[in-house]
């Protein structure tokens, strides 16, 4: 049968180890599990260190390590009293005798063997509560992630809507202003369109002005011109009554002259 580790052998370290020894121990295996190099051959990392931490707050405490080693080695005079009274004694009762020794034995083992059971059940106890705190941090380091991944999100929403309405606004702005512009164009075409419609009517005006004089001078022309010809008309009448008069016996003095003071040609 296997011989049981004792808290020293947790610690690797010898009985009579000194308080420095046992704090040295205990600060190496815990690097050594911190860094996941920490084995056992029947134990997880966790349950062993757990043990080696118990092991180290019983070892490192005076009072408790002075108790831990008086469980472990029983004073000489109570084995001096199991088997005194059996050398004096040996004609005398010896089945007696010896029962009481075996009684005391197995009182002495089932003693050793309960605070064995009750340290076993601690340990199993404190890595339960080790293993639960451990699945808390977890937890909540799952929680704080989770957190993280939350309010992560949560930004990169809110500036995707400022990115959003940023584009909008610049949107609105590029529309407000391009309805800026065709309503200048618009404005700057009407005005073109009425300044030209002024000048086409100013045009028309002095066009129909022109043929108006135009015509008003033709009228005139025609005018004189008929005057003139009904004036020459007249006079070629005239002269021809004088020549019917001449030759009728009128003196041709009396009509020779023109009325209009010269002779037409």
């Amino acid at each position: 049968m296997p011989q049981e580790k004792t808290l020293y052998d947790l610690l690797e370290v010898s009985q009579s180890a000194s308080a420095d020894a046992i704090e040295s121990a205990y600060e190496r295996l815990k690097a050594r599990y911190l860094e996941g190099k920490l084995k056992s051959d029947t134990l997880d990392p966790d349950t062993h260190f757990n043990l080696i931490k118990d092991a180290w707050q019983t070892l490192s405490n005076p009072q408790r390590r002075e108790r831990y080693d008086a469980r472990r080695n029983p004073p000489a005079q109570e084995v001096a009293y199991s088997y005194a009274p059996v050398e004096a004694e040996a004609g005398i009762g010896n089945g007696l005798k010896w029962a009481a020794v075996i009684l005391l034995a197995i009182g002495v083992g089932s003693y050793f063997y309960f605070n064995h059971k009750v340290e076993l059940e601690r340990q199993r106890v404190a890595a339960e509560v080790l293993k639960l705190e451990q699945q808390r941090l977890e937890d909540e380091a799952r929680a704080r992630t989770e957190a993280a991944e939350l309010a992560a999100q949560r930004d990169a929403r809110r500036a995707q809507e400022q990115e959003e309405a940023r584009r909008l606004a610049e949107q609105r702005r590029f529309e407000s202003e391009a309805r800026s512009i065709s309503r200048e164009v618009d404005r700057n075409l009407a005005s073109q369109e009425s300044q030209q419609r002024r000048e086409e009517l100013a045009a028309q005006r002095s066009q129909q002005r022109l043929q108006s004089e135009q015509e008003s001078l033709r009228r005139r022309e025609e005018s004189d011109a008929r005057n003139r010809l009904a004036k020459e008309q007249a006079y070629l009448r005239q002269l021809e009554r004088d020549n019917r008069r001449t030759s009728g016996g009128i003196p041709s003095s009396q009509s020779s002259s023109s009325p209009y003071g010269y002779y037409p040609r």
